[in-house]
């Protein structure tokens, strides 16, 4: 996973059921956030050849409402088997791997709540507020890790 032990925060036991929500929340937000920014940058020209001008990046103009349509459309589309995979092998490595319908349900309502926002990305950045850090640095250590190169929008939509 190319972490290491000095990358996972210890969790006492008895509190592994509400690490485990706070990792629900933390994968949410990390690949919610990674997916619409992807599908921003996949729009811009001047983001896709990587230019240096900001006047190549058509993205620093567009309109607030254009972030919050692909954010809905990120949270219309998310597949839930790579999130949940994400999940499932941070609670692992973190030791408190216990997922039980419940957790699924809090994922799912978690993005039901970003997409049906009247603004999804105060919305997002709300739920980040609400999100353990440290969590939400394993998690986007485990996916840049994990897939590299590879990760690309398609893997979650």
């Amino acid at each position: 996973m190319g972490m290491t032990a000095d990358d996972i925060p210890p969790v006492e036991r008895q509190k592994s059921r509400s690490a485990m929500y706070k990792l629900v929340t933390a994968a949410a937000y990390s690949i919610i956030n990674y997916c619409a920014n992807d599908l921003s940058y996949s729009k811009c020209e001047g983001c896709l050849l990587d230019e240096p001008a900001q006047l190549a990046h058509e993205c620093l103009t567009w309109p607030s409402a254009f972030y919050e349509e692909n954010l809905k459309h990120v949270c219309c589309n998310l597949n839930m088997g790579p999130v949940l995979y994400v999940i499932t092998a941070v609670g692992i490595s973190m030791n408190i791997f216990s997922m039980n319908q419940n957790h699924i349900v809090a994922l799912a309502n978690l993005v039901e709540d970003i997409r049906s926002a009247p603004k999804p990305c105060e919305h997002l950045r709300a739920t980040f507020q609400k999100c353990h850090e440290p969590y939400v640095k394993l998690v986007e250590k485990f996916l840049h890790n994990t897939f590299q190169n590879r990760m690309s929008l398609t893997t979650f939509l």
